[in-house]
Order: structure tokens, then C-alpha cells, then sequence
């Protein structure tokens, strides 16, 4: 009797183990799916958004899509519109004044860059 004892105290142990392993891995998977649904989620929902981060004018009727470093613009009679990239507004200006040439507007997020800005940008003009 006690053998069977033994070995349902064994079985009874190793379901128990099962049991909780299952639930940590259901946890774990849960939490993880969550996360990368959320992740999903965020992206998309940026991606749909159209709205142009910049906007130029360029002195030149240019209608291209250009790439200037890691901003595409896409050009249309000499307005040039792109989303943000990782550079500051100052370093987008002078690389699409490179491609380009000299620009008559450019703004960030409906903030225009005044006179001097913009004529220092132009400096860099090709």
C-alpha cells in the first residue's frame, strides 16, 4: 500500500507542476500578446496618418520624388511635401536645398522658417 502511495504522491505532484507551468506560459503569452498587438496597433495608426510633417517651395518648378538622405519628398509644380525624419528641420532644409536648389518656403509643423533661417539654408544651395 505504501508503494501506491508513493506513486500517487508523485503523479499528483507532477500534474500540479504541469498545472502551474501551464499558467505561467499562459501568462507569459498573454502579456506578450498584448504587447505586440499594442505595438501593431501604434503603427498602423501612424502610418494612416497623411498629414506632411514638411513643407517647401522650391524657386524652381520641380515635380519628382526625391530622396534627400532619409526624407522623401514628393514634389509637385515646386511644392515639395514629406513626413518627419530623424533630423532636426534646419539639416532637412539644407539637404533638399542640395537637391533642389534654393527654396522660397519651408516649414516644419505650420511653424515657417523666418528670412534668416531661410537664407542660411539657401547657402547651401548646389
Amino acid at each position: 500500500m505504501r508503494y501506491a502511495y508513493n506513486i500517487l504522491a508523485i503523479e499528483t505532484a507532477t500534474l500540479a507542476r504541469g498545472i502551474v507551468m501551464t499558467h505561467e506560459w499562459n501568462r507569459t503569452f498573454l502579456i506578450t500578446a498584448i504587447i505586440g498587438l499594442g505595438a501593431i496597433s501604434a503603427v498602423s495608426a501612424h502610418a494612416k496618418d497623411k498629414t506632411p510633417d514638411y513643407r517647401a517651395t522650391a524657386m524652381e518648378p520641380i515635380s519628382d520624388t526625391i530622396i534627400a538622405r532619409e526624407t522623401v519628398w514628393r514634389c509637385t509644380n515646386g511644392e515639395c511635401l514629406a513626413k518627419k525624419s530623424h533630423s532636426s528641420a534646419r539639416h532637412v532644409c539644407v539637404r533638399l536645398v542640395r537637391e533642389v536648389g534654393k527654396l522660397e518656403k519651408f516649414s516644419f509643423r505650420d511653424a515657417s522658417f523666418d528670412a534668416d533661417k531661410l537664407a542660411k539654408c539657401n547657402d547651401k544651395a548646389r
